[in-house]
């Protein structure tokens, strides 16, 4: 049997946009997440019509079987909600400057060989290149070892339950809130350009 060392160095990370690359992606998250609870991945029309294009990733083994995959973008639902609040400004803020990785999976015989880490990087480092000022995410902290993970990669992670507030420079007043009722789950940041924004204490 392969090493986690020798398959993490067999292993190919490459971006994804057609749909029928996607269908796999939805297949695969709803394969390897508990409970097939997977963000609804969008087809490449609702990307368009939400202005907000997805970063989809995969991780493939030598034969190119799916072992990864990400699914990120620039937080669409929070885009959406804040614009028929008639909130257009603090939509197209979030939309330009906050990036959001919605589901990461890795499959069971891969794990712990640096995948997740490489397709978390993958997707920090593009959004980041794209103009995000931050990265986002939202965790169920009953899986074992998410805390340390997402700690490792540099995010920095709330209490259980704890309000995300983030001040945008360009808004220049009350920081926007991200609430979490349920306090299964944590919400994680890493602040990628600290002149545009930060973590509200």
């Amino acid at each position: 049997m392969r090493n986690a060392l020798t398959m993490a160095n067999e292993v190919r990370i490459r971006r994804v946009s057609q749909d029928d690359e996607r269908q796999r992606v939805r297949e695969f998250f709803g394969a390897h997440i508990p409970g097939s609870t997977a963000f609804p991945l969008p087809n490449r029309q609702v990307d368009a019509a939400l202005g907000t294009p997805s970063q989809i990733w995969v991780a493939e083994d030598s034969p190119g079987d799916l072992i990864g995959a990400l699914f990120a973008s620039n937080n669409p639902f929070d885009v959406v909600a804040w614009r028929q609040q008639g909130q257009e400004q603090v939509a197209a803020v979030i939309a330009n400057e906050m990036a959001m990785i919605h589901e990461l999976a890795v499959a069971r015989h891969a794990q712990r060989s640096g995948i997740g880490s490489r397709l978390a990087r993958a997707a920090i480092d593009n959004a980041q290149a794209s103009g995000a000022a931050i990265a986002t995410l939202i965790y169920d902290q009953r899986t074992p070892g998410l805390n340390d993970f997402y700690e490792n990669l540099g995010f920095r992670v709330l209490a259980p339950g704890e309000l995300l507030k983030l001040h945008f420079a360009a808004l220049r007043g009350t920081p926007v809130g991200f609430p979490q009722s349920d306090r299964s789950f944590r919400w994680a940041a890493m602040v990628l350009n600290s002149a545009r924004c930060r973590i509200a204490e």
